[in-house]
């Protein structure tokens, strides 16, 4: 969870080497990205409706998760730059799902657009950071 008392959740998955990340990418995504070293997708389908003569777009959201990142061990023990490049693409996905959210009224996020993003980002790095941890894959 990104706070305390927040619903959504980050799925975190870390395949210990490049095969098995590729493989974990196309067993969940359905997809293999042969040059990332870890990835984050948003969950979301868009939904197009075509009803009365008109066409209606949308976006259906995963209920528990707002994001999946993956992360190849192998790479994210040399450098923290995979790990902090893809909780940067997290942010940006949980400040699209949480508009509105003032991060416990401590900033306006209409006067500083950018802490939209901020304020995420340090949880997320900062739990990823702790479960790389726990899994012994960062000492």
């Amino acid at each position: 969870r990104i706070t305390r008392c927040g619903r959504l959740r980050l799925r975190l998955i870390v395949a210990p080497n490049k095969r098995a990340f590729d493989a974990v990418t196309m067993k969940v995504l359905n997809c293999v990205h042969r040059r990332a070293w870890g990835l984050v997708n948003p969950l979301y389908s868009e939904v197009v409706s075509f009803r009365r003569g008109g066409r209606t777009e949308r976006r259906e959201y995963d209920r528990r998760y707002f994001a999946v990142m993956i992360l190849n061990a192998s790479k994210i023990r040399q450098s923290t730059e995979v790990v902090a490049h893809e909780c940067g693409h997290a942010a940006i996905y949980y400040a699209d799902r949480a508009k509105g959210h003032k991060w416990g009224g401590r900033v306006d996020i209409d006067d500083e657009p950018s802490e939209a993003i901020c304020y995420p980002l340090g949880k997320i790095f900062r739990a990823v950071n702790i479960a790389l941890h726990d899994a012994r894959i960062w000492a």
